[in-house]
């Protein structure tokens, strides 16, 4: 209902949140450069060490990183209006990596996934540099962005072509992503596909599942209009049929954009989605041992 009455006023509901999003508990550089286009830019939110307990639990490890990639058809959105995202990670002790991407009509499919991959690069370069641990670097992302990463994740063509393999990525979280589908005639154009082209199976993650990716976390909502929660449900079973990790929360009474409002502290208490995927992702983090 909130939500609903800010569209209809016609303000921004990403700018409302934004402006009342705390600047305290941590320090954001923004603007890195991770290639030669203006759009290809990362914000970085770091976690004041001081309030880190994460530091005195392992001395020894930098902090988990999560590389968040915004949603937007591929065609819309921009890192500045999810400073949200990066406050809510960085107050659980996360090291968070909003990027900017290259978009339709700039660029069509593949583009935007390699700058998502080159982002990832960029980041286990400089991962230290921020108080990060570079050997566990975890992608996010949410209905596009959660689509580019799921592609990042799953096909090692991407990372591979950033000198990276797939063991790079130390887990996936996806809310509310679009894994197997068809396009809607307004986002044709992003695949360069024309009336009655299907959506060529090469474009799709579920393509890639064969077991050997990291561990991925899909979350989705089951009112979700705009992505039916089918393609979580279709991924995750896919994973499970080819002995790959997956974790599915679904939550009753979210749509598409709840399971990502619920990362800002005005709504964290309709969906715990900011509970369930820092869990997951520090669990893992603690978890996994480097060679």
């Amino acid at each position: 209902m909130i939500l609903t009455l800010i569209w209809a006023a016609g303000c921004s509901p990403l700018g409302l949140l934004n402006a009342s999003v705390s600047t305290r508990g941590y320090v954001q550089t923004r603007a890195i450069a991770y290639g030669s286009d203006p759009l290809q830019r990362l914000d970085v939110y770091v976690p004041d060490r001081a309030a880190s307990k994460r530091d005195q639990v392992h001395p020894e490890r930098g902090l988990p990183v999560v590389v968040f990639v915004h949603g937007g058809n591929w065609q819309t959105g921009d890192r500045g209006g999810y400073r949200f995202v990066g406050q809510a990670l960085a107050s659980r002790g996360i090291v968070c990596v909003v990027i900017d991407y290259r978009k339709y009509p700039q660029v069509v499919y593949p583009y935007f996934i390699h700058d998502a991959a080159s982002a990832v690069a960029w980041t286990k370069a400089h991962a230290i540099e921020f108080g990060g641990d570079h050997d566990r670097i975890f992608m996010m992302g949410h209905s596009a962005g959660a689509y580019t990463a799921a592609m990042v994740a799953l096909d090692a063509r991407y990372l591979d072509k950033v000198g990276l393999t797939r063991a790079s990525i130390a887990g996936t979280i996806c809310l509310a992503g679009p894994f197997d589908f068809q396009l809607e005639a307004g986002d044709r154009e992003v695949f360069s596909l024309v009336q009655g082209q299907p959506m060529p199976k090469d474009a799709l993650p579920v393509t890639y599942v064969d077991g050997g990716a990291s561990p991925m976390l899909l979350v989705h909502g089951l009112k979700d209009e705009v992505v039916k929660p089918q393609n979580s449900w279709t991924l995750a079973e896919r994973i499970n049929e080819k002995s790959g990790k997956v974790k599915l929360i679904t939550y009753k009474s979210s749509g598409h954009i709840g399971v990502l409002l619920g990362l800002a502290s005005s709504f964290r208490s309709y969906t715990p989605v900011l509970d369930d995927v820092s869990g997951w992702i520090l669990s893992l983090h603690d978890s996994i041992n480097v060679k």
